[in-house]
């Protein structure tokens, strides 16, 4: 993720904060709970933020690998999301390189208002090092964010380009739900997709 949009996250953490944690976390919506996996399974949290989804993952009985770049965010999350059940690294998309070297593998990698950081031309290489976080059969968890930037460094996403991706590393688009801004911002929208990666995938996925 490019420095300027860090240092923005960093500038701006204790503000966010509270705007955050009043949404609610991911694992509790309803396009997405009769999808995930029992606990304990992993979850990936990427672009953990203030740790409101990952630590609604831990409250649930999730194991929890949360990975945020700004250094002020994982301040703000560590404080509020104090668990046992979360570890926090410093990693960034596209590269992932410190989770990519755990070799670890995820029964849910899920992305919260994070692609559209994304540079268009990094996409690829980053949708790669998320698909091989994955174990076979995983859940690849994305809300893209529609709308004008507000300064943070922003580019626009859509549910047409994730697909293509989708389909080039043989996953399954499970169910994908359009939803107004649950911040109440009239000019922001949000599309929920749920990719799959099927259960012999994993031998068939292109080299990093």
């Amino acid at each position: 993720m490019q420095p300027a949009i860090v240092s923005w996250y960093d500038s701006h953490a204790s503000g966010l904060a509270a705007v955050y944690e009043a949404v609610p976390p991911t694992v509790s919506r309803d396009w997405l709970t009769d999808l995930l996996p029992r606990p304990p399974a992993l979850v990936i949290d990427v672009g953990a933020g203030t740790g409101r989804d990952a630590g609604a993952f831990a409250e649930a009985g999730y194991e929890v690998i949360a990975i945020e770049p700004s250094s002020g965010m994982r301040t703000e999350a560590v404080q509020r999301h104090p668990s046992p059940r979360i570890r926090w690294l410093a990693d960034s998309l596209p590269s992932l390189a410190t989770a990519s070297r755990a070799g670890v593998a995820a029964d849910v990698v899920s992305l919260s208002a994070v692609w559209q950081h994304v540079a268009p031309a990094d996409r690829p290489r980053a949708f790669c090092k998320l698909v091989a976080l994955l174990r076979s059969g995983g859940l690849l968890v994305m809300t893209l964010r529609h709308g004008p930037d507000d300064g943070r460094g922003g580019h626009p996403v859509s549910l047409v380009e994730v697909e293509t991706l989708a389909r080039a590393h043989g996953m399954e688009v499970v169910r994908a739900v359009a939803s107004p801004d649950l911040q109440g911002r009239p000019d922001i929208s949000w599309t929920a997709v749920v990719l799959r990666l099927p259960d012999d995938g994993t031998g068939a996925l292109p080299l990093l």
